[in-house]
């Protein structure tokens, strides 16, 4: 989402691609720890409700009158650490769970390490957002969590659709390829940097 070798992007570019995020009206969102670090050596500001993978298992809630979303955004990856991490997302998946209708997680391992993390264990999780290396998935169950990877670099937005909120394994799920143009004028002003740079 964010480049990492940033030697052909300005520091503008960069800020614009900051202040697409922040105009656009997400209720979360997460940025790699490469991708956050980034911004810090630039003097940049994380986006408003982004976060950034640490370490450790984060938490979050969001409600409204309707529904409460459980958020787990898993910890960076740490081969050596591989089963603390594991127990560290379930418990904390687990605990969070109680709380709300829906837990919703958000990974960054990459294919590979996602699937073996869903074929492994038995999790309270039931959408789980990955990231990474690996190809994309529309939709995939792994025993009761419903697994789904993005296009790469942001050339689509996946959509997930719950029609009957007692049936988390019945979604109805769809990629929305983007077009380098935009009709709202706010978000036009911001990104014509980016799109000048092709």
């Amino acid at each position: 989402m964010i480049p990492l070798e940033p030697s052909d992007y300005t520091l503008e570019k960069i800020s614009a691609h900051i202040q697409t995020l922040t105009a656009l009206p997400y209720s979360i969102g997460v940025l790699s720890q490469k991708e956050g670090a980034l911004l810090k050596k630039l003097n940049l500001a994380v986006p408003n409700n982004w976060k950034v993978i640490t370490n450790s298992t984060q938490t979050y809630t969001i409600a409204n009158n309707i529904i409460t979303i459980a958020i787990v955004i898993f910890p960076a990856w740490n081969s050596e650490k591989k089963d603390a991490l594991y127990k560290e997302i379930l418990y904390s998946s687990k605990k969070i769970a109680s709380k709300a209708s829906i837990v919703i997680a958000f990974s960054d391992w990459g294919y590979t390490k996602e699937k073996e993390f869903l074929d492994s264990t038995e999790t309270d999780i039931n959408l789980l957002i990955g990231a990474g290396t690996g190809p994309d998935i529309i939709e995939r169950q792994i025993k009761k969590t419903l697994w789904k990877r993005g296009i790469n670099k942001g050339k689509a937005v996946l959509t997930t659709l719950y029609p009957n909120i007692e049936n988390l394994l019945d979604a109805q799920s769809n990629y929305i390829l983007l077009k380098e143009q935009t009709e709202d004028k706010s978000i036009k002003k911001i990104i014509e940097p980016l799109m000048n740079s092709h």
